[in-house]
C-alpha cells in the first residue's frame, strides 16, 4: 500500500496490525537497519502488507505481489507506474492496482503540482548550466539514483 507521507505509513501499519493484519511501515526517514529488516520480511513473505511511501519499490523484486493499493495519489505519473509495477510480476497470478481518492484530493494535488513548475528564469539557468558543462564533457547524465 502506498501513501504520501511518513506519518501516514506508520499510522496505517499500526492500524492494520491492531485489526489483526501482518503489516509493517516503510519510509525514507527510517533507520537503514529497520528498512532492510522490513523489506526482507516482506520479500520473504513473513510480512504480507507493506505500507510505504515512494521510498519503497525500486529495489523490490517480489514476484507474488497480487495487489497494490494507493491510499493517496502518487506524486507523478512516473511514480505511479513504478509503484503499480510492484504487482503482477508473476505471470501465473492476476494482479490488481487501486487508487483511493476524492475530488478534493485531486484539487489539492494539482494545485501543489502547479506551484512546483519551473519558471522561465529557472529553465534558462538549467540550459546555461548544461551548455557550460558540455564544453568539457561529451555527455551529461544525472538521475535520482546518482544521489550521494
Amino acid at each position: 500500500m502506498y501513501v504520501s507521507r511518513t506519518r501516514k505509513a506508520i499510522e496505517l501499519a499500526e492500524r492494520l496490525r491492531a485489526d489483526g493484519f501482518n503489516a509493517r511501515a516503510f519510509h525514507g526517514k527510517m533507520e537503514a537497519t529497520e528498512k532492510t529488516e522490513n523489506q526482507n520480511a516482506f520479500i520473504a513473505g513473513t510480512v504480507q502488507i507493506m505500507v510505504a511511501t515512494s521510498a519503497f519499490g525500486m529495489g523490490v523484486d517480489k514476484k507474488d505481489v497480487g495487489l497494490v493499493l494507493h491510499f493517496d495519489i502518487s506524486d507523478s505519473l512516473e511514480n505511479y507506474v513504478q509503484e503499480a509495477g510492484r504487482a503482477g510480476r508473476d505471470e501465473t497470478i492476476e494482479a490488481e492496482c487501486y487508487v483511493l481518492f476524492n475530488e478534493e484530493d485531486l484539487s489539492k494535488h494539482f494545485i501543489l503540482l502547479n506551484q512546483t513548475k519551473l519558471n522561465i528564469q529557472e529553465i534558462k539557468q538549467i540550459w546555461n548550466a548544461i551548455k557550460f558543462i558540455t564544453r568539457y564533457r561529451t555527455s551529461v547524465s544525472k538521475s535520482p539514483r546518482d544521489r550521494p
